[in-house]
């Protein structure tokens, strides 16, 4: 069902179908039962719980697509499963058919649905399955304008717990309900778990505003926070005067226009994607004595609008400190990616779609319910 806001609220058999293609896959020959990250055996708990959730995801887009069309086309999604070598499990769109008036037919767009949480911080694609996507589909529905990346989020209407809202569990409590000797009673209720989407970009916008992060290069933290929130640091200045913390010191005052690059956390690193822009006045604080952190802190004297090609904008408050280092989100400076992937800052994505220089989701929901 469609809700007021655009959202889907999941019905039966929707579960069911993510159910039977999660069965399939683990009774597939060829298919192996490593999971993901190749951290040992995964059985058909543990294929339920990583394929479900995305399954999910593809069948709400696709009625969120149905209801913006105005033809009153349908969507198939790929539900087949392929043995691990079978170049369409990278290449294959996640819709591989239209229902068009009454007849079935190949898509005109490349639609790829991925699964987002609110704590991501960038979005995009592995480049080999954008590559092996290209090679396969070139000159048929493959065009940068016409392939569309689609970020959908689960999430629960109600106020339980984490454990009880857990997707898994509130199947076997849906499978078990007329059946009194088992309960799952604890579990949240199918009907409170619904799909909203949060991004849609096509990959000349993620060319245009991201970039390819190699294998052997970090996973950047987003510049200035932590979580959800800006990471203002504690004061660096004594309570009550004018002086800095033991052991640090203003670098230099900076007013006006100034460019700045930070130091990865723990190296003498610089990268070409984190320098900045400071439009304002603030003091550059680091430790008298170099450490192996390189840390530096920016204080604010005035409001300061900071602006970085990749991360986007932000605007620091006057009176607070903020940390001013690429950290890696992977561990230490020597923890390395092990793919090449081209991402682009959420943070960057919403200020682009605010400023139409990439049009919103309801908008581009309608043009691929059109076109497709």
């Amino acid at each position: 069902m469609i809700n007021s806001d655009n959202s889907y609220s999941f019905e039966k058999n929707d579960y069911l179908e993510c159910v039977t293609f999660a069965y399939n896959y683990h009774m597939f020959e060829g298919k192996g039962s490593r999971g993901r990250t190749n951290q040992g055996k995964r059985g058909f708990g543990g294929e339920l719980d990583e394929f479900v959730p995305g399954k999910l995801c593809e069948i709400a887009v696709t009625k969120i697509l149905e209801h913006f069309s105005e033809s009153k086309k349908k969507f198939i999604i790929d539900n087949d499963i392929y043995p691990d070598n079978d170049e369409r499990v990278k290449s294959d769109p996640d819709i591989v058919s239209v229902v068009d008036l009454g007849k079935k037919r190949k898509p005109n767009l490349f639609i790829e649905v991925k699964r987002i949480s609110p704590s991501d911080k960038m979005v995009g694609i592995r480049k080999s399955q954008l590559d092996e996507s290209v090679k396969k589909w070139e000159g048929n529905i493959i065009g940068d304008e016409k392939i569309f990346i689609v970020h959908a989020e689960l999430y629960f209407e109600d106020e339980n717990n984490k454990k009880s809202n857990d997707i898994t569990g509130m199947i076997l409590k849906y499978l078990t309900e007329d059946n009194s000797t088992y309960s799952f009673s604890k579990f949240t209720d199918f009907s409170s778990l619904r799909c909203k989407i949060n991004h849609i970009y096509n990959i000349k916008n993620l060319k245009e505003y991201g970039r390819i992060f190699k294998q052997g290069e970090i996973i950047p933290k987003i510049l200035f926070f932590d979580g959800e929130s800006l990471r203002d640091k504690n004061p660096f200045y004594v309570l009550g005067s004018d002086k800095l913390r033991k052991g640090f010191h203003i670098v230099k005052t900076f007013q006006g226009e100034t460019i700045l690059n930070p130091f990865v956390w723990g190296s003498q690193i610089k990268l070409d994607y984190g320098e900045c822009k400071f439009i304002g006045e603030f003091n550059l604080i680091e430790p008298i004595k170099k450490d192996k952190n390189n840390r530096q802190i920016i204080q604010c004297i005035s409001d300061v609008k900071v602006s970085n090609s990749f991360f986007g904008n932000y605007f620091l408050k006057k009176g607070k400190e903020f940390q001013f280092n690429l950290e890696n989100a992977l561990g230490s400076v020597s923890d390395v990616k092990g793919t090449d992937d081209m991402w682009m800052s959420i943070t960057k994505l919403k200020q682009l779609t605010n400023a139409n220089l990439i049009q919103k989701p309801e908008i581009l929901l309608k043009h691929i319910s059109i076109n497709i």
